[in-house]
């Protein structure tokens, strides 16, 4: 069964042939009203009345059971924090024993004299005082270094590069290229992935190429990603939690790279673990690893190159020899690049894969970044030659 039906059948709450097309605004508001309120009560458990029942039927609808992690997922979202202690008990506990009553469930109705304890967030100002310390040293070097800077800032953007990266916290865009803020539009996301169906994706690639014009799309993995590692593990099933089941449909087009590449890393890995996979996250210098990275920025460009925007946007733009201006027609002018680069989390370094793609009839310039088979003779003469010294 393709993993999508999986994950299809994990959410859907399927409705028979006979039921209606539409149901009115005041129905479904009263049903989630009486439905929220009983999970005020009993949050574990989500009960049907009779009457509610009978009209879901008479409607025509047939709901399947609800998944166990909804369940599971509102049981959290209802518990409280906060415990009373009931100090009566206390000598027919034993000498030194107090009991816990939860403020929710049955024991609400306790007597009167009663002690409430409730955990704080205080445990957590330390660390939201750091963000506060460094949101000052910024705004202090700043001004001191572009007076101006928050003034023109504020008076909108034009930035030249929309970078598409991963969320993964050590990929800082601005620390990896020293670039000021209004320098690049950034989309991030788990495996820097773009999509089509995927509407943040799709707003933001509009947004970047149509009204602030930039010149280049980079689409930037990096070695040692978690989502790729992910996705050269099979998949457990059930999935049933639904921080699993996003996961796992987010990183299905990588897994599915990792199963038709032909890579001979990638070969090589997929033949050696056909009957035994694996178990652990794959090894940061792992062949198969890092090519799987790459191919997975590459994939990410052509997707880029093929959406609609982007055929929509090379399509609107004037003849490469035509003289007439674009402005007054109402065509955007601007030539804009897809490239992809990899990150390095051992040394900082950003390397081309030389995979760019332009407008077509447009040469692509030569990039000034070293490229992969560069990168990789550097680091086999230092290899070398520190085997050379070590012996």
């Amino acid at each position: 069964m393709p993993f999508s039906a999986l994950v299809q059948r994990q959410f859907s709450l399927r409705t028979s042939t006979k039921a209606l097309s539409t149901v009115s605004t005041g129905q479904a508001r009263g049903i989630t009203t009486n439905l929220s309120r009983k999970r005020r009560t009993n949050p574990t458990t989500e009960t049907r009345g009779l009457n509610q029942s009978n009209a879901a039927n008479a409607l025509g609808l047939d709901r399947t059971a609800i998944p166990a992690w909804v369940t599971h997922l509102e049981s959290f979202r209802h518990r409280s924090f906060c415990t009373t202690s009931v100090p009566q008990l206390t000598n027919l506990l034993g000498s030194g024993a107090t009991t816990k009553v939860p403020l929710h469930g049955p024991n609400l109705g306790r007597p009167a004299v009663q002690t409430r304890s409730c955990k704080t967030t205080a445990q957590y100002v330390a660390d939201i005082e750091k963000l506060v310390a460094g949101n000052q040293v910024f705004r202090e070097d700043t001004l001191t270094n572009y007076p101006s800077f928050f003034e023109e800032s504020a008076k909108g953007q034009k930035p030249p590069y929309m970078l598409i990266d991963c969320s993964d916290s050590r990929v800082a865009e601005q620390a990896i290229f020293d670039a000021q803020p209004g320098t690049m539009f950034t989309s991030g996301s788990i495996a820097n992935q773009f999509h089509e169906w995927d509407l943040n994706s799709n707003s933001v690639l509009s947004y970047a190429v149509e009204t602030l014009e930039v010149k280049h799309v980079i689409v930037m993995g990096h070695y040692g990603c978690g989502g790729v590692a992910a996705s050269m593990l099979p998949v457990s099933l059930p999935l049933e939690r639904p921080a699993h089941i996003a996961v796992q449909t987010w990183i299905q087009p990588i897994r599915e790279i990792y199963q038709t590449s032909t890579r001979p890393e990638i070969v090589a890995h997929r033949e050696r673990h056909k009957h035994t996979p694996l178990t652990e996250l794959p090894d940061l210098h792992d062949p198969a690893f890092r090519a799987l990275v790459e191919e997975n920025v590459k994939a990410n460009v052509n997707r880029i190159a093929t959406s609609y925007v982007m055929r929509d946007h090379y399509a609107s733009l004037p003849p490469q020899d035509s003289s007439i201006p674009a402005e007054p027609t109402g065509l955007k002018s601007t030539h804009v690049f897809i490239h992809g680069w990899v990150y390095d989390l051992e040394n900082g370094e950003v390397t081309d894969l030389n995979v760019t793609i332009g407008p077509p009839g447009r040469d692509i310039p030569k990039s000034p970044w070293p490229s992969t088979a560069e990168r990789e003779k550097q680091k086999r003469i230092e290899r070398e030659a520190k085997l050379a010294g070590s012996a």
